[in-house]
């Protein structure tokens, strides 16, 4: 992979071929700019950058548990419609508990005995990027967003890194990531992702990010499971710890569509503010069984009326 020759000018900030770029790799020279509350690259004539996020609907999901050493967190990041249309981004990490000191593995298999059970890891299909810069594990160089946008919504696995391994410290084994794709999940039944040193923590604190997926919001499987194996902090308490089968659920937001006056939830009919953001002003209905989510109005501007289309 060549990019050319790299410098720093005078501002501090890098250029790639005569393309001056920020630290986020913002190609400036044409325009793009860092937009943090969507984590990408954006040209701002193009696309907004302060899009009011759905709290209901975009907080990740995350509360203490009963496993032994780690619990599962859950963060959807384009439910402001910001996305890929007919995908949903999740960001999936752990949160570690007082005991444990890191992560060096996720695996499928028999965690390391004969003796023991087959585990395997559920991961279902998602969407991923062909061809230079995209990745299975460890991420993607923001820098590359320039050169393909859809980088972003690229599908990989992890352990706490996610700009690209830029330092080599994950490897892979017995996983095949090739037929990984929206229509097949990846087969995980024998292999692993693990830290080349088991141990280093390769993050600060007690948070570690471990995929990001990208799945079409027609994906019947609304779940992942990992086994994940760590050290302890009190070296007495054994080798490693192993938390089988940790489960994360992923439910699909309420993505409501540009102009959409009243949408419906499968039950109630709410009223859309003017953010494109389901308001309290809903029906209040009992539904045993949930319909088809849609737009019931949409608004439509015409010689200065609005109008709707159903």
């Amino acid at each position: 992979m060549k990019l050319g020759s790299i410098f720093v000018n005078i501002l501090g900030l890098l250029a790639i071929n005569g393309q001056v770029i920020d630290e986020h790799g913002c190609l400036l020279s044409k325009g793009y700019g860092w937009c943090d509350e969507l984590k990408a690259c954006i040209n701002p004539d193009i696309t907004e950058c302060d899009v009011p996020i759905n709290t209901v609907n975009c907080s990740p999901v995350y509360s203490e548990c009963d496993n032994e050493y780690v619990c599962p967190k859950v963060e959807i990041l384009d439910c402001d419609n910001s996305g890929k249309a007919g995908y949903t981004r999740y960001r999936l990490s752990v949160v570690l508990k007082d005991n444990v000191d890191n992560i060096f593995a996720i695996y499928g298999g028999r965690g390391g005995s004969d003796t023991e059970p087959l585990v395997e890891m559920i991961i279902p299909p998602a969407y991923n990027v062909n061809g230079p810069y995209s990745s299975d594990i460890g991420g993607i160089n923001p820098m590359f967003y320039t050169y393909n946008e859809d980088l972003m919504y690229d599908s990989w696995l992890t352990i706490g890194v996610t700009d690209g391994d830029r330092h080599n410290l994950l490897s892979t084994i017995g996983i095949d990531y090739s037929n990984w794709d929206v229509e097949h999940e990846l087969d995980i039944s024998n292999g692993a992702l693990f830290v080349m040193d088991p141990l280093v923590n390769v993050v600060d604190g007690n948070e570690y990010i471990v995929g990001q997926l990208t799945l079409s919001d027609e994906t019947p499987i609304n779940h992942v499971e990992l086994n994940i194996q760590g050290k302890f902090k009190d070296n007495s308490m054994g080798n490693h710890w192993d938390q089988k089968r940790l489960r994360f659920t992923l439910e699909t937001p309420n993505k409501v569509p540009k102009n959409c006056m009243i949408w419906f939830d499968g039950c109630n009919s709410c009223l859309i503010d003017r953010h494109g953001l389901i308001t309290d002003e809903c029906s209040d209905l009992t539904c045993n069984v949930l319909s088809n989510k849609r737009c019931l109005r949409f608004k439509t501007v015409l010689m200065g009326e609005v109008i709707s289309d159903h």
